[in-house]
């Protein structure tokens, strides 16, 4: 029996393409960035986008084996880490020129201390002062401790004026055997920190009351400050005790401001009240000596009338402020409790929107991209049904939240979708010679059905 011949056409396996094979995986327009102590910091350009390189010092990146063993451990803490207020790890390479680097996200902002130094509204320092105290609240819980919490490890972004915290050099976790003596930065390290090499999260908590201290948040963080710089042991046990504080603060300044000016208000009538009972009295009539002690004491008993009356309106009133106040505090907990809600959900669609993005492949195409007309020709609209997908998403949530939630909502994944569209765009537009990029605008051509 013969065998029958195989059809090509139809068999499956790895082409070779040219295209992607003649892909340049090299970094380049690498540029050393301000750094100290051990290592070293570049930022580097690969696939259209910037990364910062994180290397031990020395010549090409040959030092003493033990700080190679710090940058491995620092990469492994990082790989263990993915929050949006951390700096994100995305590999670990040997780079020419440089040695075995730290691959990670490039952040565009200002240190801490740089922000704080073009003194931002009270609102924004509260606001970046939670974002950080969350930060950290994630890395604990991740049995990380990072050991060294201060305001040069914190990057506050350009846009959007979010925290990103760096450097986790001197950070430890149960894990890890290795360079386990103390470490950190003396004017924020705890006192405990300088003398054990037991990591424990209560030293983060004490750098974290530090650095509140310098942001200048108020009286009413005192109180927390305080007992984040106690003793160990009379410390804060964990950040999820001292994010709970912050919340509560804020929950409470409210309904205080509203208590302070119904006492203000009520000392006002009480006072204009006194003055028209002095005045009246003092009216009296000195036609006869007789006619004048009869209308002096009625003029006395009507004044203890007043009075009388005039204590239980106080009385009524106080009552009433009371009830104000207990039904604001409930309406201010609803309140919290809706937004809260609302956040949670916040999140949840934008990682549903990053999980539809990456799907649409339109970023790993861009990555991988050489030529402007290799582009794929229905690019547009794979980035115009990420942003229908946003529309669909929130339409879904209906039965969850109000109307004016899932519009906030709908406008958080817009805007996620904006930026990674016009981003997209750029990437792909700085493929084609410069003298005709200004002319070229990628937008989704979208069919009559779909709307954005």
């Amino acid at each position: 029996m013969k065998n029958k011949e195989i059809d090509n056409s139809i068999t499956s396996g790895f082409l070779s393409d040219p295209i992607f094979d003649s892909i340049d995986r090299k970094f380049t327009c690498i540029e050393p960035l301000p750094s100290n102590g051990q290592t070293k910091l570049f930022k580097a350009k690969r696939f259209g986008r910037w990364y910062t390189l994180k290397s031990i010092a020395g010549e090409q990146g040959v030092a003493i084996a033990s700080y190679g063993q710090l940058l491995k451990k620092e990469f492994e803490t990082l790989m263990a880490i993915q929050h949006t207020g951390v700096v994100q790890a995305l590999g670990m390479d040997t780079v020419e020129g440089i040695g075995p680097c730290i691959i990670m996200e490039y952040i565009d902002g200002a240190t801490l201390d740089e922000w704080l130094s073009k003194e931002p509204a009270l609102k924004d320092r509260r606001r970046i002062c939670k974002e950080i105290a969350d930060a950290i609240e994630y890395i604990h819980s991740q049995g990380i401790v990072h050991r060294d919490i201060k305001p040069k490890n914190i990057m506050v972004t350009r846009i959007g004026e979010h925290v990103k915290i760096i450097d986790f050099g001197f950070a430890d976790t149960d894990q890890h055997a290795q360079l386990k003596q103390p470490a950190g930065t003396y004017n924020y390290m705890s006192p405990e920190q300088m003398q054990t090499n037991i990591p424990d999260v209560r030293n983060d908590i004490y750098s974290f009351g530090m650095l509140m201290k310098e942001m200048n948040l108020g009286r009413a963080y005192k109180t927390i400050i305080r007992k984040c710089l106690l003793p160990l042991d009379q410390r804060w046990k964990s950040m999820n005790e001292v994010t709970d504080a912050i919340e509560k603060t804020e929950r409470r300044r409210p309904w205080q401001a509203v208590a302070v000016a119904s006492i203000i208000l009520l000392a006002g009538a009480l006072t204009l009240q006194t003055w028209r009972l002095q005045h009246t009295g003092n009216s009296a009539s000195l036609v006869a000596l007789d006619s004048m002690r009869t209308e002096l004491d009625q003029q006395r008993q009507n004044s203890h009338n007043a009075m009388a009356a005039l204590s239980q309106q106080m009385k009524d009133s106080k009552t009433s402020l009371g009830d104000s106040i207990q039904h604001l505090v409930s309406a201010n907990e609803q309140l919290q409790e809706q937004l809260k809600k609302e956040e949670k959900l916040q999140q949840a669609a934008l990682v549903a929107l990053h999980k539809e993005m990456r799907r649409s492949g339109v970023e790993q195409h861009a990555d991988t991209l050489t030529r402007f007309e290799y582009r794929w020709k229905d690019l547009s609209l794979r980035i115009a049904a990420v942003g229908q997908y946003a529309h669909k998403y929130v339409d879904g949530l209906e039965n969850q939240c109000d109307r004016i939630s899932r519009d906030r909502i709908r406008e958080s994944m817009l805007n996620e979708w904006q930026s990674w569209s016009n981003e997209i765009s750029q990437r792909i537009i700085l493929l084609l010679p410069k003298d005709v990029r200004n002319d070229t605008i990628l937008r989704p051509n979208l069919p009559p059905d779909i709307k954005l």
